[in-house]
This record gives C-alpha cells, sequence and structure tokens, in this order.
C-alpha cells in the first residue's frame, strides 16, 4: 500500500513540473494543422536584360539637301539670291557641270530643298522615300514631270553658329509624284509646288542599335555578359557558313546591337524580345517562370506579354505555344501564334489567318508575321487572302507576299523603268485597281482582262493622250512633244496593255498614277481604286463584354485589362497609315519605352517598307 502511495506522487509531482508548452490542450482551442505548399512565386524572381540597360537608336534621322530638278515643262524659274542658291551653283561647279548659271536661270529647272528621314536599323542601300519641296521664295510655280538630279543628302544639326551639315546618309534621284492630285491638298496651285520620289533615296550607311549600361551596372565585365547573353539567343551565319554574334561591347557601358534578318521589317519588336531575355537565370528559376507564362498565356489579359517572353526564351518554348494555339481566347491563340512565327515556326499559320479575317485589329501584326514565315502553308494562306472582299486585306496579303518571296510567280511582277513594278494578277475574284503613294513605285490589278470605261479622254503625263469614243473596243493613243516625231497608234482596250504602251513612250509611274487617278474621277475605272490600302492597327481592342466601358479615357484604357491598345511602330510609315503602335499590345515594360513612344515607326511605316528584300539564311 506505502508503495503505490509513493509511485501516484511521483507521478504527480512530475506531471506538475511539466513546461507549460508541452501540456495537452483541449480540442476546442488546438488550431488545425493543414500541410503549408512551399511559396517561390516570391523566391524565385528572373532579373531580364530590360532590367540592366536601354535600347537606343530607334529615332528616324532627319536628311536635308538642295538639289536640281529638271524637264520641267516652263513652269521652273531662276532662283532668287539666297544661301541655298549659292549652295547648289557650288555644288554642280564641283561636279563639273558647265555653265551653271544659265541652267538655273532656265524655266526648264528649279531650285528645291530636298528632305528624307533614315529609318532605324537601316542598312546600306535600302531605299526610302523623298520628300521634294519648292522654297517659299521661288519663282517656279510647279514640280510637275520633274526629275530630281542626283543629289547627296547629309545629316544637318542647328548650332550657334548656323546649320551645320554632319555625314553623308544618302543620294537621292527620280521622277516626281505630285502627292495632292487625289484632293488631299485643298489648295490647287500649292498641290504642284511639292512631291515625292517613290524610293528615290539610297542609303549609303549601316545604322545599328546601341545598348547604353544603366549607371550601377556599369563595367567592362558586364557589358562582355551581356552581349555574350544576346548572342546565344540572337545570331546568324555570314555567307561562308560562319556563325556571328549580333552583339558586341564596345566600351563599359555600351553595345552594338546588329538586327536578326527575321525581324528587319519589325525592328520594335525585336528591342522588345531582347530586353525580355534572362540574365543569370537557373535551371529552376527557368522551369518556375515557364509554368507561370503558361498560365498567364492562357489569360487574354496576359497573354501577348507572356508570348513576348517566351519568344525571348528561344525554341525551348514552341511546346507550350504549340499548346496555347488550342486556346477558346483569340488573343492567346493570336498572340501565341506571331511568337512561333518569329521563332520560325510554321504551326500559327492557320490562327494568323483566323485572325486575320474576324479581327481588324489583328491583320497588320499577323500579315507582319506571315511574312517572316519561310514555309509553303504561309504562302498558300498569302495567295488565298488575296481574293477576300477587304482592300486592306487583299493589298495586306499581297504586300507581305513579296516580302516573304517577291519572286513568286502569283504576283506576276513585270519590272518597269526607273524601279516601276507592275503586276497583272489572276485573280478570280471582285476586281480593283490599286496604287501606291509611299515606298515604292507600283501598280496592282487585282484581276485580268480590266478596261476602261468609255468614251475616255485622259492624259498620262504632259505629252501622251489616250482617247476613245462610244463604240468600238479600242482607244488611241497619242504622242506630242517638240523635237520628237508625232506617235499615234490605236490599241485594244486593255488597261494593262495601255499601261505598258505608255510607259514604252516614255511615261514615269507619277504619269501612271495620274493616269489612273484622272480615270477614277471621270468614272473612267471598271472597279474600285484603292491607294495605300494597308491594314490599319491604331484603334482599341475591346474584349467580349466590356463594350460599356467604351467611353474611359484614353490614358484610362491603356491602364486596363478590358481595352488593349494595339501598339505597333511598324509600319509601313506613312503617319497613322496602317500598322499602329506596338507590335501585339501595349507591352512597354517601362517608363523608358513610353518617354520614346513618340519617335518610333509606326507598324505601317515598317510593313511598308517591306518590297522585295532578299531575306538572309
Amino acid at each position: 500500500m506505502l508503495c503505490r502511495i509513493l509511485t501516484l506522487t511521483i507521478l504527480a509531482t512530475l506531471a506538475g513540473c511539466q513546461n507549460p508548452l508541452m501540456r495537452s490542450q483541449s480540442p476546442e482551442k488546438e488550431p488545425p494543422r493543414t500541410a503549408q505548399k512551399p511559396d517561390f512565386t516570391n523566391k524565385v524572381k528572373t532579373k531580364l536584360l530590360g532590367d540592366y540597360m536601354s535600347v537606343h537608336g530607334n529615332a528616324p534621322v532627319v536628311l536635308q539637301a538642295v538639289g536640281l530638278v529638271t524637264g520641267l515643262d516652263g513652269t521652273g524659274g531662276d532662283p532668287p539670291p539666297s544661301v541655298s542658291r549659292t549652295e547648289l551653283r557650288e555644288e554642280m561647279t564641283r561636279r563639273g557641270v558647265k555653265h551653271p548659271e544659265m541652267i538655273l536661270r532656265s524655266r526648264a529647272t528649279a531650285l528645291v530643298i530636298v528632305r528624307a528621314y533614315l529609318p532605324p536599323l537601316a542598312h546600306k542601300g535600302q531605299k526610302m522615300d523623298i520628300e521634294i519641296r519648292l522654297p517659299q521664295n521661288s519663282n517656279a510655280t510647279s514640280l510637275r514631270g520633274g526629275w530630281l538630279m542626283q543629289t547627296t543628302l547629309t545629316e544637318q544639326q542647328a548650332t550657334t553658329g548656323g546649320l551645320k551639315e554632319g555625314r553623308e546618309y544618302a543620294v537621292a534621284e527620280g521622277p516626281i509624284l505630285i502627292t495632292g492630285l487625289d484632293g488631299e491638298d485643298k489648295s490647287k496651285a500649292a498641290q504642284f509646288k511639292r512631291g515625292v520620289i517613290l524610293a528615290g533615296g539610297r542609303s549609303l550607311a549601316e545604322r545599328d542599335l546601341t545598348i547604353v549600361l544603366r549607371n550601377d551596372f556599369r563595367s567592362v565585365r558586364m557589358a562582355k555578359r551581356i552581349s555574350d547573353t544576346i548572342s546565344k539567343r540572337f545570331f546568324h551565319y555570314n555567307k561562308y557558313g560562319n556563325r556571328e554574334a549580333l552583339a558586341e561591347g564596345v566600351s563599359d557601358q555600351q553595345i552594338e546591337l546588329k538586327l536578326h534578318p527575321r525581324y528587319r521589317d519589325n525592328e520594335w519588336r525585336y528591342k522588345q524580345v531582347v530586353r525580355h531575355i534572362s540574365f543569370k537565370e537557373s535551371e529552376v528559376a527557368a522551369r518556375l517562370r515557364q509554368q507561370r507564362l503558361n498560365e498567364e498565356l492562357a489569360d487574354p489579359a496576359k497573354a501577348a506579354k507572356a508570348a513576348l517572353q517566351f519568344e525571348a526564351i528561344g525554341r525551348a518554348s514552341i511546346p507550350f505555344l504549340k499548346r496555347a494555339l488550342q486556346s477558346s481566347h483569340l488573343e492567346s491563340r493570336f498572340h501565341s501564334a506571331v511568337a512561333l512565327a518569329y521563332l520560325g515556326d510554321p504551326s500559327g499559320v492557320p490562327q494568323l489567318a483566323q485572325a486575320i479575317r474576324e479581327e481588324p485589329n489583328f491583320r497588320a501584326h499577323a500579315f507582319a508575321a506571315l511574312s517572316v514565315i519561310e514555309d509553303t502553308d504561309s504562302l498558300l494562306v498569302l495567295r488565298e487572302l488575296m481574293s477576300e472582299r477587304s482592300p486592306q486585306t487583299r493589298y495586306g496579303a499581297f504586300r507581305a507576299l513579296t516580302v516573304l518571296d517577291d519572286t513568286d510567280l502569283s504576283l506576276r511582277t513585270e519590272h518597269l523603268p526607273d524601279g516601276f513594278r507592275f503586276h497583272e494578277l489572276d485573280l478570280e475574284t471582285e476586281p480593283m485597281i490599286h496604287l501606291t503613294k509611299h515606298q515604292k513605285p507600283e501598280v496592282v490589278l487585282f484581276g485580268k482582262g480590266l478596261k476602261f470605261k468609255l468614251p475616255l479622254a485622259l492624259w498620262a503625263g504632259r505629252h501622251i493622250m489616250i482617247r476613245a469614243k462610244d463604240e468600238g473596243d479600242s482607244v488611241v493613243i497619242s504622242r506630242y512633244k517638240i523635237g520628237q516625231p508625232e506617235i499615234r497608234e490605236t490599241v485594244p482596250n486593255s488597261i494593262s496593255g495601255i499601261i505598258r504602251r505608255v510607259v514604252e513612250l516614255g511615261a514615269s509611274y507619277p504619269d501612271i498614277a495620274e493616269l489612273l487617278i484622272q480615270a477614277q474621277r471621270q468614272h473612267n475605272l471598271p472597279c474600285d481604286l484603292e491607294v495605300d490600302a494597308l491594314p490599319k492597327a491604331y484603334n482599341s481592342f475591346r474584349r467580349a463584354g466590356n463594350a460599356a466601358k467604351s467611353n474611359a479615357s484614353e490614358e484610362d484604357e491603356e491602364s486596363s485589362d478590358d481595352s488593349i491598345k494595339l501598339a505597333s511602330r511598324m509600319d509601313i510609315k506613312a503617319k497613322d497609315d496602317d500598322f499602329g503602335r506596338a507590335s501585339a499590345v501595349d507591352m512597354r515594360p517601362d517608363k523608358e519605352s513610353k518617354r520614346s513612344s513618340d519617335s518610333r515607326p509606326t507598324l505601317r511605316d515598317r510593313f511598308s517598307r517591306m518590297f522585295g528584300r532578299s531575306k538572309n539564311k
């Protein structure tokens, strides 16, 4: 009995000495225990190259010179005394021109101001438009029918000592197209005092991008590591088959970046992809980031940026992008298809074609993507799209096809004098005639066997006339020019045949453009005449179910998820023209991009530059 009492006493003492933390608690007070998943999202953050650097060199260089226009039909005049006149006279003397004063006083010549804009990442030999105008105090009255003699354009900068000339960047020459003939200019007198030479300039220099490291990361070692990282993702092979890096450090803060051939007409997207390349990313972090991007790609509000980051990763992201092509959201499919295109994979061609047909705001970007896919599927889709009803779709497909393969037989290209390209497409579709006023002299007939409506009386320039009576199926072409025999001949009423014949008689592209515009005004054309009918992309894209917010301000739209600003800075270059503001959605990652947004060429600008470029394999 004594032993049992002693045992109970010892146990009670031990229980009373226990730490309170070890005491059992009632079920009501004990918190539930659940398994906690490790949170890697906040612990693994990948640094991108854009965190260490900025990219410069995306602004066009303004070039200017004083030039001489010849071939005017009595509308020129002796320029009054000025600095420009002295400069032109000295230039003529340097070139060995005899009797410069007599030439300047002639009514067949005029002094003009020549201007051009050298685009970002221009390559040697690249063509550009040349703007021509008469000075305000000029005695000349019209540039119609004129030809600009070869002129060298230089970069000019205003200084305290006056206007200083810089490096010679381009040369210009060619026939002048009066830009106001289609009714854009309300002043009939003013419209003849300025014009443009389509693709009349030729670049003498190469322009590369410059990467500038932020001051906190400035060092030779850092510049070398970043250039190596870029060159691992972007490189190309020269004509000897040797691999060449596209990024090279030139100092402790600057890296020279060359353009990858696949982005030749979308340099803005190239810059963004470079900025989104990862830096010092571990294998585990790369897998986690790919998983996160895969989830964001399925969200229409985040699909554009996710696809861009996948594109920056490279070909390892192709499986993720291919899976997204089956998404139920048009945006996810579209952005994945665009990224695949720039990765050289044709899997997204059907999705790009669908976006072109169903969403007008995506057309410009989709055509740009199709133009870099060197695959039969892309060729076939573009040929089919040339038969669509929309003029922007038809000509957009045609232009993309000329970029992808300008030797394609379906283009039926005819090379006429002075770089003039003529195409008569054999299409079973509603006919259309298209001419350009930017980037290249080109006339496209969508449909064969087109004829003028009779009767007609048209001029092709100042010396060639086309006439026809109401009856019959032929027209009379006459040429009257001083010092040359008169020509008068009867030819079949065929628009293509008449264009070819008047060009043989000396008509230039501006003469043909004027002929077609006259025919449109006089209702002599059998179909619509379209001018620079490239897809537009300056509109906002609203997702389904968000129409109620249509009254939101533009600033609000750019910062909200219910509306995307289709930003593409390509764009074939004619103010607003076709391809709007960024390469997909408003994907500007930081303030630096917003600061430089006004100086970027539009997507239309870049797309309009697409004509007959050979691709570097």
